[in-house]
């Protein structure tokens, strides 16, 4: 419930401002191509082009190798791949992201993000995000981070949190988390190997290590637990709630 919540708020929060609600569905092609062979510059939105590409807003894109500026925001066809810079003032878009991806509203992609991908409101895939991420708001991605991944509201890795993971308020995986997760109120995962930290952490099968918090819930516990309450349901009767601190090896 939790879960779900977290990432609906994300991706409204998110969404919103990118302008996604009211997407363009136009997939013109007109563009003034300067190049020489293949490489050179572009104005418009080309299919594909190899250099420097200056853009009011994306859609339909088939590959973009090199530099990639846009003004708008992304439109309704967020196909193609984007290999290099991508900087949009109020977002770039697109299937895949490979490389650098910076914008002022946020970086959105279909498919997946590998790189750097920074969004001043947040970072939204529906893919795996291979790299840094960082959303000012919030990071969502249906598929995997793996890497260092930080949201200043909230940080959703669907399909996992693989690396360090930091969410403002919350960490929140339908998948395994190995490694590092922060957050200041609420981790909530499958499973877990690493470290992880809030006030509530719930670890819904095997927690591998060591989970600190005001109240930790694991069900199935191969490390510490320490906090004010200490919850391990495969412990024996009497141990299964503790004060403190608890532990299954």
């Amino acid at each position: 419930m939790v879960a779900n919540t977290t990432r609906i708020l994300l991706l409204t929060l998110l969404a919103a401002p990118i302008g996604l609600a009211q997407p363009d569905t136009s997939c013109s092609h007109d563009a003034l191509n300067l190049t020489v062979g293949e490489y050179g510059a572009s104005f418009g939105n080309s299919a594909r082009h190899n250099g420097l590409r200056f853009n009011w807003s994306d859609n339909c894109l088939e590959e973009i190798n090199g530099f990639n500026l846009t003004i708008w925001k992304p439109g309704n066809a967020m196909t193609g791949d984007v290999n290099g810079l991508a900087i949009g003032l109020i977002g770039p878009g697109a299937g895949t992201i490979k490389g650098v991806a910076i914008g002022l509203g946020g970086v959105v992609t279909k498919q997946g993000l590998a790189g750097v991908a920074i969004g001043g409101i947040g970072v939204v895939g529906a893919g795996d995000g291979i790299g840094v991420t960082v959303g000012g708001l919030g990071a969502v991605s249906d598929g995997e981070f793996v890497g260092i991944s930080i949201g200043g509201l909230g940080l959703v890795g669907s399909g996992g949190l693989t690396g360090i993971n930091i969410g403002g308020l919350g960490a929140v995986s339908r998948g395994d988390v190995t490694g590092i997760s922060l957050s200041i109120i609420t981790t909530q995962v499958q499973c877990m190997e690493g470290v992880v930290t809030g006030i509530y952490n719930r670890v819904y099968g095997r927690q591998a290590g060591l989970s600190v918090g005001v109240f930790n819930h694991a069900t199935e516990l191969r490390g510490v637990q320490i906090g004010l309450i200490n919850y391990v349901e495969d412990n024996p009767p009497g141990l299964r709630i503790l004060p403190v601190v608890n532990a299954h090896f």
